[in-house]
């Protein structure tokens, strides 16, 4: 039989495992294509909800941050419809920009060149297309056969 010190003991060794536990293992499952997935798919669900474009611009984010560059490249775009869809035209044409430079990043400069094109010619007042115009004249000038 165990004393009361040892069983007081085990539990705090139990406590302090389950939060380390929780701090390390927390992070990586939440980042995980599994979570970030399960967190589309209610996206995807409630596009019509106010809080739909910032969810989908997250999951982009967390693709990004952790240089999985084609996820999030395709999540950026998807952020840009809904953004689009909500009527949010600055927002569309900042994830469209976005999604440009995570090709580009991801030397997929050839995915890059289109939405350039794109965003130059449809937000051609907005920021980002003053942007997209930069990169086409950048990607011209250094060989990129626009």
């Amino acid at each position: 039989m165990w004393s009361t010190n040892e069983v007081g003991l085990r539990s705090q060794l139990l406590r302090w495992a389950l939060l380390l536990s929780l701090v390390f293992a927390g992070p990586g499952v939440i980042l995980s294509e599994w979570f970030l997935d399960k967190v589309q798919a209610r996206v995807n669900d409630n596009l019509s909800e106010p809080w739909a474009p910032d969810a989908q611009r997250w999951i982009a984010h967390a693709f990004a941050y952790t240089m999985r560059r084609d996820l999030a490249a395709e999540r950026y775009g998807l952020a840009a419809q809904t953004y689009e869809r909500h009527g949010d035209m600055l927002m569309a044409s900042e994830m469209l920009m976005t999604q440009a430079e995570e090709y580009e990043a991801a030397y997929k400069k050839y995915h890059a060149i289109p939405i350039y094109k794109y965003v130059a010619a449809r937000f051609e007042g907005y920021p980002a297309g003053r942007r997209a115009s930069e990169a086409l004249t950048r990607i011209r000038a250094f060989g990129g056969g626009v």
